[in-house]
């Protein structure tokens, strides 16, 4: 029991490990990163909503907010997403 245990568990303690490694990689998104996101969304589907949001997401970034601006610049992609044609 204990050989089959124990390559279970080093398996286990791997794969937890490896999760939130994983989730921060996608999840780490700096302002600039969204900003040029930003820029490219409102080129290739001007949306009034996307561009409005999107420029409320620099405009914070320029005044140093980059938790308020990471989150409207995603409201923004999130609209860009939204108006597809």
């Amino acid at each position: 029991m204990k050989k089959t245990a124990v390559p279970i568990l080093v398996a286990m303690i791997a794969s937890l490990m490896a999760v939130p490694a994983s989730w921060a990689a996608v999840q780490a998104q700096t302002p600039a990163e969204l900003s040029s996101q930003c820029q490219a969304a409102v080129k290739k589907n001007p949306n009034n909503d996307t561009g409005k949001l999107c420029q409320e997401g620099i405009d914070l970034q320029k005044q140093g907010k980059n938790d308020e601006a990471v989150a409207k610049m995603k409201q923004g992609l999130a609209a860009a997403k939204g108006h597809k044609k």
